[in-house]
């Protein structure tokens, strides 16, 4: 009875210092409903409810901190992972007589961020094969990709019937966009306008991130030992 009492005491102490049940209840091995009890009636000044206030608002914000910590490290394994599978992907598809040319020119003419891809040019036949290239070895589905058709009133109406029948897309899923004076203004096959080709998908953008690396990788590998 001596040994419960002064762990009741104690557990009146540590309450008063802002420690939460749970954290009695394992100190001294005591049940929550043990604790209520002895706590029933006793009377908190001010000063050691602040104390309640604080620390329990502590503990949340080491609950937030260890739950981002471990998300953290669960998301960069992920990203380890898939970088992985990413390089292996490479190593097999470098062997496809398309897919390396298709590489060059997405890298060669892209604008790609951490979550979206734009490829804009003013050749049709480039953007077709960037356009399938996009849809065999990244998996990107068609109906996800965004076009948009950079032109004028003249050649609205031949540009967008030539660009869908080209693309296979119904012309209503081209969007129409004022002249880029970026894209360059000469005609290409009797394509007075220039194409931008998009998609925001974070998995496929990493790969094609990763297959860039590995891509300068490979042809240092493979053009030091002709240059040398």
């Amino acid at each position: 009875m001596k040994h419960r009492s002064n762990d009741r005491e104690m557990a009146i102490n540590m309450r008063r210092e802002g420690l939460t049940y749970k954290e009695i209840g394992n100190k001294l091995n005591v049940s929550k409903g043990l604790l209520s009890l002895w706590f029933k009636g006793i009377p908190f000044t001010n000063e050691e409810l602040e104390k309640l206030v604080i620390h329990r608002k502590e503990r949340k914000d080491r609950g937030k901190v260890a739950s981002l910590i471990s998300n953290r490290g669960r998301r960069i394994e992920r990203e380890l992972m898939a970088g992985r599978v990413s390089r292996e992907k490479f190593d097999i598809l470098k062997h496809d007589p398309l897919f390396l040319p298709g590489l060059l020119s997405i890298l060669g003419n892209a604008s790609i961020t951490d979550y979206s891809f734009y490829f804009h040019h003013d050749d049709p036949e480039l953007v077709l094969f960037v356009y399938t290239w996009l849809q065999k070895y990244l998996n990107i589905k068609k109906k996800l990709i965004t076009i948009k058709l950079f032109t004028d009133k003249v050649g609205e109406g031949r540009d967008l019937l030539f660009l869908s029948t080209l693309l296979d897309v119904d012309s209503a899923f081209i969007k129409i966009c004022g002249r880029n004076t970026r894209i360059s203004k000469k005609k290409t096959f009797g394509f007075n306008s220039s194409v931008r080709i998009g998609f925001t998908n974070v998995s496929a953008i990493r790969a094609l991130k990763t297959w860039q690396k590995s891509f300068i990788e490979y042809y240092k590998k493979v053009s030091l030992p002709l240059l040398s």
